[in-house]
């Protein structure tokens, strides 16, 4: 009931064991020059090490490296995060992620491409809105939630539209925060900004970004994951077997020869069936027209959102 009821669909789950202090910096004494930087952007609760991302699937001619949801030290290289840093605003991590993109592009001299998972595509996608000029070629998302803010809910405290739900929201997240020993607090930053920002998000994350390629490879198993009916990418997409956050190595290897997989046998088949009977349980979406807390949003003429993203925290 609750993870149907929250502004996200799902969350994506990573532990790690305890994190050391250093930064990447031990791993990656330089970014050779003409070698091509590959950002990993994780998903909600994810946490890093600091160890070294592995290359096997890209090969020699590329690097591959974490997004930091805690940043970057004073020379610039990643610093290892905790679950409760992927917790913050949108606005931040935006920040976060254009200086390390920068820094990245600047060592090597080549645009970055950025694979992200779960809420790291929310992060991302947002991203590139609000950074035009961000020197960044491809987003890969993988598993995003490409339908975020279904609800609206005002802050703790105050009144507005969905005030009930918001209260109920807040004790079903208690109950489950206790036993699933994960914080599900829905007025925290990275939650609040996606409440917030719904009607951009949920319906820009599958539309063309000003600057970069964007593709999605979508796992079947997801319900944060699935479209509604009747609304069609206008980002090429891909459907691949598996659970929410699958859909990794697929998403690398399209970095490293430039081609799209196929489809998985009977994934797109499987997928409107399941899109179609998913409707049926998700909550219904709150029209941006009926919330006077929601900012009016320009579309496009193919119905992309070109303002009302989450702005960058300074």
């Amino acid at each position: 009931l609750f993870l149907v009821a929250a502004p996200v669909s799902g969350w994506q789950v990573h532990l790690v064991g305890r994190l050391p202090s250093q930064s990447q910096r031990s791993a990656h004494a330089s970014l050779d020059r003409g070698r091509i930087p590959v950002l990993i952007a994780g998903g909600f609760d994810s946490t890093w090490d600091g160890r070294p991302e592995a290359q096997t699937i890209l090969g020699s001619d590329f690097e591959v490296w974490r997004f930091s949801y805690r940043g970057s030290d004073s020379r610039g290289y990643p610093l290892p995060y905790t679950r409760a840093q992927t917790h913050q605003s949108l606005g931040q991590l935006e920040v976060k992620m254009d200086r390390e993109v920068r820094w990245l592009s600047s060592m090597s001299g080549e645009p970055v491409r950025i694979v992200a998972a779960s809420e790291g595509s929310v992060v991302a996608r947002s991203y590139l809105q609000e950074f035009p000029h961000a020197p960044v070629s491809d987003l890969v998302m993988v598993s995003p939630l490409v339908e975020p803010g279904r609800v609206y809910y005002p802050p703790e405290g105050h009144e507005g539209w969905g005030v009930a739900a918001g209260t109920l929201t807040r004790a079903l997240s208690a109950i489950v925060g206790g036993f699933a020993h994960t914080d599900l607090d829905p007025d925290m930053p990275f939650l609040r900004s996606i409440v917030d920002h719904a009607p951009a998000l949920r319906t820009g994350m599958l539309c063309p970004a000003p600057q970069a390629r964007v593709v999605a490879f979508l796992p079947i198993a997801s319900a944060a994951t699935i479209p509604p009916v009747g609304q069609s990418p206008l980002v090429p997409v891909r459907t691949v077997n598996g659970f929410h956050g699958a859909g990794i190595t697929p998403a690398l290897q399209y970095l490293a020869t430039g081609r799209l997989p196929a489809a998985a046998t009977g994934a797109g088949v499987l997928n409107r069936v399941l899109r179609s009977g998913a409707t049926a349980w998700m909550v219904p979406e709150l029209p941006a027209a009926l919330n006077p807390a929601w900012p009016k949003t320009k579309l496009t003429a193919k119905g992309c959102p070109v303002d009302g993203w989450p702005a960058p925290a300074r």
